[in-house]
């Protein structure tokens, strides 16, 4: 089988396309034949700065999640067989590659009305978007700022708030992008710039401030949250593309700010809940409510032009590799 490899820390084609050998599951495992691998934000930031951890072999292959159907199944599973055809959500699942080796827990069967193309990358951001959203407790008098709106949790984040009602006011990079959130209704959108923004976001909502912020940017962008956030709300906190920084203790405390950070890799751990959340996806998108947004699709030989386009922040919606 086909595999993207990389052994050390570095740029987006330090990763190699390299011949392996096919696995055999234990006895909880399922090897999946693999069509299509999701590529995250994540993946570009773990190979650049070098956080993942080497196999017994010397390599590591990113990661996270895809989609295809089981080829075989270690003997203690009795929830899939072979045929099925599934999708995962793993913190280290060695997904770019065209077939992986992943325990039962991490997958969920996949309805006949959903493409491989949807599913490959769909397990990530919602199951980040709608815990995010599950946790915000926004209602449709809520005001909210999303910042990049335009990233796959981003634009699910847009359309999950406007399924409820809430008011989004959205933070994006480029012209470009603020043009395309009209597709969502987005009709208050802010284009990033250095510095603190929230006076361009007050003013979209009368000189208010937000009840809600879901942050992934944090370093960049902490003035302007703090600035504009609704005293005793909330900042959701899922990345930091633009680096840590010191905990703001002084503003938290006196403004009664609730911050609240969130790692799908944690919530996996429960997998009826989050397996309950992706339910909800599945009806969402099978009602016509939601809309998965994929922007473009590459060759295994093509995978460093993704996490470059990542990295540039280049890229509107969700990015897949071809693994067929």
């Amino acid at each position: 089988m086909k595999s993207i490899t990389v052994t050390e820390a570095g740029p987006a084609d330090s990763m190699k396309v390299v011949e392996l050998p096919s696995s055999s599951p234990k006895a909880h495992e399922v090897v999946i034949g693999q069509t299509y691998a999701g590529v995250n934000y994540g993946d570009a930031i773990r190979r650049k700065r070098g956080l993942f951890k080497l196999n017994e072999h010397g390599y590591f292959m990113p990661w996270f999640e895809g989609v295809g159907k089981i080829i075989s199944t270690g003997e203690a599973v009795v929830d899939f067989q072979t045929g099925d055809r599934v999708s995962y959500l793993s913190e280290w699942g060695w997904g770019y590659s065209q077939e992986i080796c992943i325990d039962e827990k991490l997958i969920y069967k996949v309805p006949d009305n959903i493409p491989d193309k949807v599913a490959a990358v769909m397990t990530c951001v919602w199951a980040t978007a709608g815990h995010l959203v599950s946790l915000s407790n926004i209602d449709k008098d809520s005001r909210v700022l999303i910042h990049g709106a335009t990233g796959g949790v981003g634009l699910m984040l847009v359309q999950l708030c406007n399924l409820i009602g809430a008011k989004v006011i959205a933070v994006v990079g480029t012209e470009e992008k603020k043009e395309f959130l009209k597709r969502y209704w987005v009709t208050d959108a802010i284009i990033r710039s250095d510095g603190d923004i929230s006076p361009q976001i007050k003013s979209v909502i009368g000189g208010e401030s937000v009840d809600v912020i879901f942050d992934c940017v944090w370093q960049a962008v902490l003035d302007t949250n703090l600035n504009c956030i609704r005293k005793g709300w909330t900042i959701l906190y899922y990345g930091s593309t633009s680096g840590h920084s010191t905990f703001p203790g002084m503003q938290i405390l006196m403004n009664s700010l609730k911050l609240q950070g969130f790692n799908i890799f944690n919530a996996i751990h429960d997998a009826p809940n989050w397996k309950a959340e992706l339910q909800k996806l599945l009806t969402l998108i099978s009602d016509n409510k939601l809309e998965i947004y994929i922007n473009e699709i590459f060759t295994m030989q093509e995978a460093h032009k993704a996490h470059e386009l990542l990295e540039e922040r280049n890229s509107i919606g969700k990015l897949l590799i071809d693994l067929s």
